[in-house]
């Protein structure tokens, strides 16, 4: 059984070939941090579907990291997980 430092929420767009920028970048955080961390990686398309936020409450991530800019979209996710999750440690990268 594997120790692990943090739960983390790793939200980005990874599905498909990974020929852009962000989809490289967040299969690479994923790799790393996923070595001594537990890590649940899920696309920011679907933020819209229930299934997509039972999975982060069953997961009780520590981290919520969301790989995509600041955008407002990204900026009211946040705002709506930080309601639902108020000890949770939140980051959004840009």
């Amino acid at each position: 059984c594997k120790a692990f430092d943090m739960r983390i929420c790793l939200i980005g767009g990874h599905s498909g070939k990974p020929d852009e920028g962000m989809k490289r970048i967040t299969l690479e955080l994923y790799k790393e941090l996923s070595e001594r961390n537990e890590v649940l990686l899920l696309e920011p398309r679907n933020m819209f579907n229930r299934d997509f936020w039972r999975q982060i409450r069953s997961f009780s991530p520590d981290v919520l990291h969301y790989v995509h800019g600041p955008t407002i979209r990204s900026l009211i996710f946040l705002k709506v997980a930080k309601l639902f999750w108020v000890f949770m440690k939140h980051l959004n990268s840009i």
